[in-house]
C-alpha cells in the first residue's frame, strides 16, 4: 500500500463519513452552495486528521485511556500511516520488528515506537495531522458567524489522547 493510496482509503473510510455530516448540517441550515462545500471540506480535513491521529494512539497512547484494545493495528497487519509512511528500505527492519509481536508485545511496542520516533515517521505523521488541522481553520476562517464550535471540534482532534 502506498501512501497515496492509504490517504484515499482513509478518505473513503473516515474523512468522507465527517465531511457528508458537515455537508448535510450546512445543507439542512440553508447555506449557501458555496459555504456547503467548504464545510464538505472541513469535515474532510478533520477526518484526515482524526485516522492518522488513531493511528499515532493505536501506538502511543494505552490500552486504559483509548478504553480499547492497542494491538489490533498490529495483530491483524494492517496497514496505518506509520506503516506506509516508512521508507522502502527500512520495511525489512519494520518487518522483523513486528515478526516479535505475538512472541512479546510489550517489547515490541517499545522496539515499534523507539523505531517511528527515530525514523522521523512520527513526526511525519503529526506534521501530516496539523497540516489538516490548518487546512480546516483556514476553511473556517472564510465562514461567516459563529464558528467557535467547529474551532472546538478541531482542537479537540488535535489534541485528543483518546
Amino acid at each position: 500500500v502506498t501512501l497515496d493510496s492509504y490517504k484515499n482509503m482513509i478518505y473513503l473510510k473516515t474523512a468522507y463519513m465527517i465531511g457528508l455530516s458537515a455537508q448535510m448540517g450546512a445543507i439542512v441550515s440553508n447555506l449557501s452552495d458555496k459555504k456547503v462545500l467548504q464545510l464538505k471540506e472541513f469535515g474532510d480535513c478533520i477526518g484526515m486528521a482524526y485516522q492518522v491521529q488513531d493511528d499515532l494512539l493505536e501506538l502511543f497512547s494505552d490500552s486504559k485511556a483509548m478504553k480499547k484494545s492497542l494491538d489490533s493495528d498490529f495483530a491483524l497487519n494492517k496497514k496505518t500511516f506509520l506503516w506506509v509512511a516508512t521508507k522502502d528500505e527500512l520495511k525489512d527492519e519494520l518487518n522483523e520488528i513486528l515478526s516479535n509481536f505475538k512472541k512479546n508485545k510489550d517489547s515490541t511496542i517499545s522496539n515499534l515506537r523507539n523505531f517511528v520516533i527515530n525514523n522521523g515517521i512520527k513526526e511525519k505523521a503529526e506534521k501530516f495531522i496539523e497540516y489538516n488541522i490548518d487546512r480546516s481553520r483556514k476553511i473556517i476562517d472564510t465562514l461567516d458567524g459563529d464558528s467557535s464550535f467547529l474551532n472546538y471540534f478541531s482542537d479537540l482532534v488535535l489534541n485528543r489522547e483518546y
